[in-house]
């Protein structure tokens, strides 16, 4: 079979497939590496930084992340311009819970230039998994 064969249609769907299975990978590798990289920190302080630089730098440039007395914004008003979701730039907002029950939260809005390139919805789930690292980094949950 030659490629003239087969249909436009199924190029690029095939095309769109393994496009996103690389970025789906290239989000793998970071949450890994997150994981190694605070699994090392001892203070939790650090490791909290940690997670809103990688966030900040691959994720999204308008996040905030509050826990454990522990406050980071891209800038001062990161917080309230998370809440803003539209269609173009979805917005993520999960509270955390940390180990002595002190409540907390991460929010991010989507950059459509993310250096990943991922789309709304991977974007969504990288952001579920993010916020489960960044969870565990403080002996909690994220709810």
């Amino acid at each position: 079979m030659s490629t003239q064969s087969i249909p436009a249609g199924q190029v690029s769907v095939v095309f769109e497939y393994v496009q996103g299975k690389r970025r789906l990978d290239r989000v793998l590798e970071a949450a890994s590496a997150l994981l190694q990289r605070v699994a090392e920190e001892p203070e939790p302080r650090r490791r909290l930084e940690i997670s809103f630089e990688l966030i900040r730098r691959h994720f999204s440039d308008d996040a905030c992340l509050e826990c454990d007395g522990v406050s980071l914004r891209t800038t001062p008003e990161a917080s309230e311009r998370t809440a803003e979701a539209t269609a173009d730039a979805p917005s993520f907002h999960v509270r955390i819970e940390g180990a002595a029950g002190d409540a907390g939260f991460l929010s991010a809005r989507y950059d459509p230039n993310g250096t990943l390139g991922l789309t709304p919805v991977e974007w969504s789930a990288a952001m579920r998994l993010l916020a489960r690292v960044v969870a565990l980094s403080v002996g909690g949950k994220a709810v």
